[in-house]
C-alpha cells in the first residue's frame, strides 16, 4: 500500500491517499482525507478498489472548519444508497439537520418512485 501526502506551503497537511497499484484503496480506515490549513479533518472517503464504497458507515464525510460533519453521504459501488435511512444527510454548523435525500441503489426516492418500490416489495423506511 502506498501514501500519498501533500502539505500546504506553511507544512500543514493538505491530503493523505492510500493507493494500491494506483487506485484509491483501504479496507481499516478511509483512503483519502484532505485538511483545513489549521489541521482539522476537511473530508473523508473510504474506496474499495478505485471506487467509493462502505458497508459499515458513511463513504463520504465532510466537515465544517469548526469540526462538526457537514455532510454524510452513504455509498456502495460509488452509488448513493442506504436502506436504514437517508444516503445524504446535510448539517448545519450546529449539529441540526438541513436537509435528507433518500437512494436506493443510486436511484432517487421520491413520491413518485413510492408506488413502484410497494409493487416490487421492497420495504424500507422512506416515508
Amino acid at each position: 500500500m502506498e501514501s500519498i501526502k501533500s502539505y500546504y506551503n506553511d507544512g500543514s497537511i493538505e491530503y493523505e491517499q492510500w493507493l494500491v497499484n494506483g487506485e484509491h484503496h483501504r479496507l481499516d480506515g478511509p483512503a483519502w482525507m484532505t485538511y483545513y490549513k489549521n489541521g482539522s479533518i476537511r473530508g473523508k472517503r473510504w474506496f474499495v478498489n478505485g471506487v467509493s464504497h462502505r458497508l459499515d458507515g458513511p463513504g463520504y464525510i465532510s466537515y465544517f472548519q469548526n469540526g462538526s460533519i457537514e455532510c454524510e453521504r452513504w455509498l456502495v459501488t460509488d452509488e448513493h444508497h442506504r436502506l436504514d435511512g437517508p444516503a445524504i444527510i446535510w448539517y448545519n454548523d450546529n449539529g441540526s439537520i438541513r436537509s435528507e435525500e433518500w437512494y436506493v441503489n443510486g436511484i432517487y426516492i421520491n413520491d413518485d418512485i413510492i408506488p413502484w418500490l410497494e409493487e416490487n416489495n421492497i420495504i424500507a423506511p422512506f416515508t
